[in-house]
């Protein structure tokens, strides 16, 4: 799931005190990353992007957020944490089984197909 911000309902004829109900905007689909735990991706020889020393979710986050801005591009990603706890991104790797470490691999998405007439988009159908 891909979650924004949360946002709260004000209480009537406030600007600011919540009314006590949160919003939490989400998509529920498959997630963009499968984690696979004790397997390393090495990266091929100067393609990893070093994202520096994070936790484990750090690590996803930072690969996830910089990919989804187009300030990274990448397929997978692994966190060293029986190491250094460093992270670190490329395009692909060849998976290696190493204790204490985490892969993230991002997932194909399907292409959008548009709603219109014929597949041309636009359109009420």
């Amino acid at each position: 799931a891909s979650v924004g911000a949360p946002a709260f309902a004000r209480r009537a004829g406030s600007r600011a005190e919540p009314s006590g109900l949160i919003y939490a905007p989400m998509t529920m689909e498959a997630p963009a990353w499968e984690v696979i735990v004790d397997i390393e991706v090495v990266c091929g020889a100067g393609e990893a992007i070093e994202l520096g020393a994070h936790t484990r979710d750090g690590c996803l986050a930072r690969a996830d957020i910089g990919v989804q801005h187009g300030w990274h591009a990448g397929a997978a990603a692994v966190w060293r944490g029986a190491t250094d706890g460093s992270c670190a991104l490329c395009a692909a790797g060849s998976p290696r089984h190493r204790e204490g470490a985490v892969s993230f691999v991002r997932r194909a998405r399907p292409a959008l197909t548009p709603i219109g007439h014929g597949g041309k988009g636009g359109g009420d159908g």
